[in-house]
């Protein structure tokens, strides 16, 4: 039983190994990264700001900081308003 289990398991790695390499993934970012914060001059605006300087640097990316009002909908109203592959709610 146990060299049964050996003998899949170094079959499932030898097929997965080779076969990794094969797959390419697209260049991320592809856009600028935008965090959708509240309004300037805030704790959020603070905090998203110093996330985006150490986001930009080793991503080589630009990062946008968008400061709207309206507290608790801001994002809510931004993932409703934007195109298909745009934003992304984590």
């Amino acid at each position: 039983m146990l060299l049964s289990r050996f003998v899949a398991a170094m079959f499932s790695m030898a097929i997965t190994v080779p076969t990794s390499g094969l797959v390419s993934a697209q260049d991320f970012p592809s856009r600028p990264i935008r965090i959708v914060t509240s309004a300037a001059g805030g704790g959020g605006d603070f905090i998203s700001r110093l996330m985006a300087q150490g986001i930009s640097g080793p991503l080589g990316a630009s990062v946008i900081v968008d400061n709207r009002t309206g507290m608790v909908s801001i994002e809510t109203i931004a993932l409703a308003k934007a195109r298909p592959g745009e934003l992304n709610n984590s």
